[in-house]
């Protein structure tokens, strides 16, 4: 199967869609752990969005030419998503707000996984090899 290591990628990117979209009054806004605890939850939700999409496009199979711009095809997905979700919220979903420090909070996420996924795999820009 060429896709089965984008199975993974998709199934958090519909988790985390549905997670970030869930109407304002049904969040538990009053027993947060900590002050800013949600801004760690969208840091932390697209760090694994970023790192697991631009694993599972490095290693599918079928699309060369995906797998050779991977690390920008990864990069403008991620950046792309987390500027839907803050518009979508903003004007679609019940008591919640789009929020530019959420924003913020997601492409630090995106940042630091590139960051990690470069440290790992270094500055090499052809992953075609690569398993």
């Amino acid at each position: 199967m060429h896709f089965k290591y984008l199975i993974y990628s998709v199934i958090w990117s519909v988790f985390m869609i549905f997670v970030l979209l869930i109407p304002g009054d049904k969040l538990p806004a009053d027993q947060l752990p900590i002050k800013g605890f949600d801004k760690i939850v969208h840091f932390a939700l697209f760090f694994v969005h970023y790192y697991i999409w631009v694993i599972g496009l490095i290693k599918q199979r079928f699309f060369k030419l995906i797998k050779e711009k991977t690390v920008k095809i990864s990069l403008f997905y991620s950046v792309f998503l987390a500027l839907l979700i803050e518009f979508i919220q903003w004007q679609f979903i019940a008591q919640r707000s789009g929020d530019w420090m959420d924003v913020l909070a997601n492409v630090l996420g995106i940042s630091c996984s590139y960051i990690l996924f470069r440290a790992i795999y270094g500055k090499c820009n052809n992953y075609a090899s690569y398993d």
